[in-house]
């Protein structure tokens, strides 16, 4: 069950889900739709998804996420174990605070002459790499919603606060990061190392960078597929499930 609490960003992770597919996983997501003027807490968007979890209580889904997404699920997973069978994170830090929008929030401190606009149009090629098949403004477009519209704990002028992240002990954990991710950066598979436990595994994807699910899909759903033959022996049919939107 893909967790999406930006779903803006959701056309990155596509890719991926279609190669999950193919090796017979299904995919489902579940998003987060705020409200502009909701107070949000991560404890009501638990209760959210225990909601949805507990439609499905024969189904225990391994949980993936990306960035302050994967923060989320991670400790969603260590406060519910039993309601879940595994754990992939991708581009996730275990510094708290280490996420593309906190580094757009530091930008705009810095740089005070530049627009949200030029910022996020300097951001986008430093998180997707310079491709040329991307359409940089149509990606800015879709950060710049994302930013006015959905789960970003942070504003320019105050700091961003996260909560720290929680490995759950008794479920298999992948962490998979990009080698070229500057907001991950590869100190942290040192991080990394310090907190999960035996048979919990770290991959840098090569080329990779903070949404590698985007251009490098192969090679995650290669590594997926070798986490759960490793660690969650799971026979799923050929299905590939997307909510609409």
């Amino acid at each position: 069950m893909w967790i999406d609490l930006q779903p803006s960003l959701k056309p990155f992770s596509k890719r991926l889900s279609c190669e999950l597919a193919t090796i017979n996983q299904i995919v489902r997501r579940w998003e987060f739709h705020q409200e502009p003027d909701e107070y949000c807490t991560t404890q009501l968007i638990d209760s959210y998804l225990l909601e949805e979890l507990r439609k499905n209580k024969d189904e225990k889904p391994i949980l993936i996420g990306h960035g302050i997404s994967g923060l989320f699920a991670s400790n969603f997973a260590a406060k519910y174990p039993d309601l879940v069978e595994g754990l992939i994170l991708i581009s996730v830090d275990t510094k708290a605070s280490n996420y593309w929008f906190s580094h757009y929030y530091q930008m705009r401190n810095l740089y005070e002459n530049l627009g949200r606009q030029q910022v996020i149009n300097h951001l986008v090629p430093m998180l997707l790499g310079s491709d040329n098949r991307v359409d940089h403004q149509k990606i800015s477009s879709l950060f710049l919603n994302t930013l006015d519209k959905e789960y970003c704990k942070g504003s320019v002028l105050k700091p961003i606060n996260m909560e720290s992240i929680k490995i759950p002990q008794n479920l298999p954990v992948l962490v998979l990061v990009g080698d070229k991710d500057f907001v991950v950066d590869r100190q942290s598979k040192q991080r990394w190392e310090n907190l999960l436990k035996s048979g919990d595994r770290f991959a840098f994807i090569e080329d990779g960078y903070h949404f590698p699910q985007l251009f490098k899909s192969k090679q995650c759903a290669s590594e997926i597929e070798r986490f759960l033959m490793m660690t969650c022996n799971l026979s799923i049919p050929n299905t590939l499930t997307l909510l609409p939107g």
